[in-house]
């Protein structure tokens, strides 16, 4: 009996606690005890760390000949919040090259933001500061039209995000699925080093919402790169998505970026981006791409 009292005083004793540990979040933001606490948070880029909803990454209409592995350092900087990770992706073509499968995920991410950010995200994590693992995405790659005399390269991209990014409770991943599609055109300018390429799609993902349990998206891209330099790609563009729910879902993001030649097989990567809109973030890419002859 002594025993059994015993344990009942330490489970109601934990419970006791982990109320007390939210007390904080609960007098700040008012809480009532109307559903998870979770479900208060606002899902989109604006409220979320940099990796949760980003744009996806702007094409330039071809698919290449040869398979990639890339893996890059990053760090985003924004008032309030710090955040550091590694990324790693991988892209597989088939076919001759009209059809890929890539996948790309952040596999560490350190954070360190403030009591204002922390409390603007509805974030229930005190001390605003920790380690996250982030969402996988896959992405199949088909090239629709290649190296047509009067048309542009068309990629048609369709894929998916997983809910397996961790400390929700932080604000850093949502922890819901999502998924998107779009068409890029691409197009060398006649007599130039320079080739552009237009994009737009659908972008979706699961929210906490009763009402709209999820949100969508209209995508967009515009891409210039430079190729008049001998063994550096020069890029930019401007990316982003227009979300439904008008919550600071709508981020637009302007890049800058080189890709190195460093041997046959092995490129380096620069990159450098700002948020214009509802991505508070600026953010520095250093990495490298490895390019062996991969493919089916």
């Amino acid at each position: 009996m002594r025993i059994i009292l015993t344990f009942l005083i330490l489970c109601t004793s934990a419970l006791v606690w982990g109320q007390e540990d939210l007390q904080w979040w609960d007098d700040i933001h008012n809480w009532e005890g109307n559903g998870p606490r979770e479900h208060s948070l606002i899902e989109s880029s604006e409220y979320f760390g940099p990796n949760a909803l980003p744009p996806l990454q702007a094409l330039n209409g071809l698919i290449p000949q040869e398979g990639n592995f890339d893996f890059s350092a990053l760090g985003h900087f924004a008032k309030g919040d710090l955040t550091l990770n590694n990324y790693v992706k991988v892209q597989i073509p088939l076919a001759k090259g009209l059809v890929a499968f890539n996948t790309w995920l952040v596999p560490i991410e350190y954070y360190q933001t403030d009591t204002v950010i922390r409390d603007k995200r509805r974030a229930l994590e005190r001390d605003g500061r920790g380690i996250a693992g982030g969402d996988f995405y896959f992405t199949s790659l088909i090239q629709v039209i290649k190296d047509h005399e009067k048309l542009p390269n068309i990629i048609f991209r369709m894929g998916f995000k997983t809910a397996s990014g961790t400390n929700q409770k932080a604000a850093r991943y949502t922890e819901t699925p999502g998924y998107y599609f779009d068409v890029t055109a691409g197009k060398d300018l006649k007599n130039s080093a320079f080739s552009y390429s237009l994009g737009a799609g659908f972008y979706a993902w699961q929210t906490y919402s009763a009402v709209n349990p999820q949100d969508d998206a209209f995508s967009y891209a515009v891409r210039l790169d430079y190729k008049g330099l001998k063994s550096i790609l020069l890029q930019s563009n401007l990316r982003g998505y227009l979300g439904y729910r008008n919550n600071g879902d709508r981020p637009m993001i302007a890049q800058l970026g080189a890709e190195i030649s460093l041997s046959k097989q092995m490129q380096g990567i620069i990159k450098v981006q700002h948020g214009i809109f509802d991505y508070p973030f600026t953010s520095a890419e250093l990495g490298i791409s490895y390019r062996p002859a991969l493919g089916l």
